[in-house]
């Protein structure tokens, strides 16, 4: 609240056009009404007292000069009750915009986090992996850093769940999506859910046999979580197949879609090769 010269100052236009009709309002009604009382008491003088007319007049000024003051005194402790109740509304009305305003903020903050995560697994969505990938991709041109990307796809899971239905195919993959989590350990690594069965990890800063090697221990990993496959004819258990792509095979890669292209199509060489297994773009045929 801003003070000036003046003993109050309503910043709120509103409050301070509600204020001066209040006023104006106290000011007439208790004007007239000490008026009022001032011509009653005289009257009443002059019939009880005998008073002459003249005296009357003399003494009318000190009459109307002290209904003056008591008028004025009587609007001054109305405006300050007034003010007062007004400047705490204010400051009651600016705590609640303040309190609105943060839980709006957070709620827009969990809008956001909700539009760029996937909803089953709680992985970055494909809308994420796109906006990431190019910003990525950017950034290790100009740091001369490299960029690799792997791309996982769910060994026959058409078959799983048309054995063991979806439910436990949404299962299936919020299993594989932990273990992606716990391979994406860095503050700029991105595990994703590309869509479907298959998934994506981002890995900034990284050559293409540290992400090979990475692929690998996830390749493991999934096996490893022994979820049954009875109609797999790869395993007995679920597995997945992996393609890498780096930035640093600058002659298959030139950008960003490239890496992602070289990924899949090294995903499909380890699809073709029988599955649960990992493939990368440095066996690409040129």
């Amino acid at each position: 609240m801003v003070q000036s010269k003046r003993k109050y100052k309503l910043t709120d236009p509103i409050l301070n056009r509600y204020s001066k009709f209040r006023l104006k309002r106290i000011i007439i009604s208790t004007a007239l009404g000490a008026t009022l009382f001032v011509i009653i008491f005289s009257a009443q003088l002059i019939v009880l007292l005998d008073i002459a007319p003249p005296l009357i007049l003399l003494i009318m000024p000190s009459l109307v000069g002290a209904s003056a003051g008591f008028t004025l005194a009587l609007w001054r402790e109305k405006n300050r009750i007034l003010v007062s109740q007004l400047l705490h509304h204010q400051t009651d009305l600016n705590e609640t915009i303040k309190l609105k305003t943060l839980e709006l903020e957070e709620k827009n903050k969990t809008l956001r986090m909700l539009s760029v995560t996937d909803s089953l697994t709680g992985l970055a969505n494909r809308r994420l992996f796109d906006m990431t990938i190019q910003k990525e991709w950017n950034r290790s041109v100009r740091t001369n850093e490299n960029l690799s990307l792997i791309m996982c796809d769910v060994d026959m899971f058409k078959q799983f769940n048309d054995t063991y239905g979806h439910q436990l195919g949404d299962n299936c993959l919020k299993l594989i999506s932990e273990v992606l989590k716990a391979f994406s350990k860095r503050g700029g690594d991105i595990a994703v859910r590309y869509g479907g069965e298959e998934f994506c990890l981002i890995l900034p800063n990284t050559e293409l046999k540290h992400a090979y090697k990475i692929a690998q221990a996830i390749n493991v990993a999934i096996e490893n979580k022994h979820i049954p496959h009875k109609t797999s004819t790869v395993s007995e258990f679920v597995t997945a197949s992996f393609g890498v792509s780096s930035s640093q095979m600058t002659e298959q890669v030139a950008d960003y879609q490239q890496l992602i292209v070289t990924a899949d199509q090294a995903l499909y060489m380890a699809k073709e090769a029988g599955r649960n297994q990992v493939d990368s773009v440095a066996n690409i045929r040129k």
